[in-house]
């Protein structure tokens, strides 16, 4: 494939995925904001993203090899059409006034299945579209459609809530995966150069999911990096995920709750913008420890804030270097990946680093429901809690210092690493 229609096939493949995200998020918050106002417990929001993150944590390295075996285009295609599918069956739950939470979580659950499927495929793809050297720059521009789609979901989602409902948001995300299988339809594509070896295809499923874990156990710089990125997306996660609650909580205002989350999604923007612009001197182990230095950092000062301008300034610099850690992460996994090996180990990285979000999200959201509620009520005898705020707030605010402390030490664990550091050197034999 020519250098100029290579480029046309990536931007036009980042592009129809931006669009497609743009709908899921706007239908992601209106579902947390009918959830919550419905049942005011965080543990019903918190469930949302731990069943749709679940089919990650437990078929991950399954899902991958399979993706090594079909079309990268047809597994992105089939993929958009089943998310679809699951969308119209909740909407249709609600208007026919059958939804329940159970419904909501299973169809969820599919939903984050088939997205199971799509990430490794489209991470693969790009990475056959790109050369070594500009991956990071690619990914970062990957990267900046989830902040911007943060940016305008929830004022889109808002509006459209407040006007057509919950079944009226549905409806604009069915729109936007029809339009993203129409082009994903005209989109040529590169084949896989593996896909037409013989002994590739001769392999058993089996053998092949053996050689995809066998691959990721024997290089152990990419071992310790999948640790060290799971370890920190929980202690992540689950923080992140409690915001929306959290600043109710502390301030008692929508109006600052709406600039909150908008900042949040600015701020993470503004990172992955400025590392799309950038070259690649600076090496992706020293940004990784910096990004978990100054993100464990703020969440520790956003714990203990109580001024509605030093939160939103604190969860700015919170949320600023979570772009980085993921875009250096999937960089180093392209960059030490063979071709044929993508699918699975792609996928089992995923179920490693990010399939630990649900496992956050049960534990943060029992410790909202449960010891949360008993650190708030210590809040109103005096001591350290009192200086934090009264009622729930303290309790929360304690959590967020507890894990902003543990990322810190985290980030001085990812420094010291010389499994780590010889990441950078072996992705030259790849």
């Amino acid at each position: 494939m020519k250098n100029k229609n290579r480029k046309r096939v990536l931007y036009t493949l980042l592009s129809v995925q931006a669009v497609s995200l743009l709908g899921t998020r706007m239908t992601s918050v209106a579902l947390g904001i009918w959830i919550y106002l419905k049942t005011g417990k965080a543990m019903d929001i918190l469930l949302i993203p731990f069943f749709n993150e679940l089919p990650s944590l437990l078929f991950g390295h399954v899902i991958g090899t399979f993706v090594d075996r079909q079309s990268r285009k047809q597994t992105i295609m089939c993929s958009d059409f089943a998310q679809a599918v699951c969308s119209l069956l909740l909407m249709l739950s609600i208007v026919t006034g059958r939804f329940s939470t159970k419904v909501l979580y299973s169809l969820v659950f599919f939903q984050g299945l088939f997205t199971a499927f799509q990430e490794p495929a489209a991470d693969s793809a790009i990475a056959g579209l790109t050369e070594q050297e500009e991956r990071r720059r690619v990914n970062s521009i990957k990267e900046i459609t989830f902040p911007a789609a943060g940016v305008f979901a929830p004022v889109l989602a808002g509006a459209l809530f407040l006007h057509i409902g919950i079944e009226g948001v549905i409806a604009v995300d069915l729109a936007t995966f029809a339009f993203a299988a129409v082009i994903m339809s005209k989109l040529d594509m590169p084949k896989r150069m593996f896909l037409n070896d013989k002994a590739h295809k001769e392999t058993s499923f089996i053998k092949a999911l053996k050689e995809g874990m066998q691959f990721v156990r024997s290089h152990k710089p990419l071992l310790h990096l999948l640790i060290i990125m799971s370890v920190g997306n929980f202690l992540l996660n689950g923080p992140i995920e409690m915001v929306i609650p959290y600043l109710i909580e502390r301030t008692g205002s929508t109006v600052q709750l709406s600039l909150a989350l908008s900042v949040m999604s600015i701020a993470t923007f503004a990172s992955s913008t400025l590392l799309s612009c950038t070259g690649s001197r600076k090496k992706n182990t020293h940004l990784l420890a910096g990004a978990f230095s100054v993100s464990g950092t703020a969440m520790l000062f956003f714990g203990v804030a109580k001024n509605g301008h030093f939160l939103i300034l604190t969860l700015f610099l919170m949320m600023l270097p979570l772009p980085v850690l993921n875009i250096v992460f999937k960089t180093l996994l392209q960059n030490n990946t063979p071709e044929a090996y993508q699918g699975r180990v792609f996928a089992t990285a995923y179920q490693w680093a990010y399939g630990i979000a649900p496992v956050s999200f049960l534990v943060y959201g029992w410790l909202a429901d449960h010891c949360f509620e008993k650190l708030s009520g210590y809040s109103e005898h005096g001591g350290f809690l009192t200086s934090m705020g009264i009622g729930k707030a303290s309790g929360f605010g304690m959590f967020y210092i507890v894990s902003g402390f543990m990322i810190v030490i985290l980030a001085f664990a990812v420094y010291k690493n010389t499994a780590l550091k010889n990441i950078e050197a072996s992705q030259e034999e790849v």
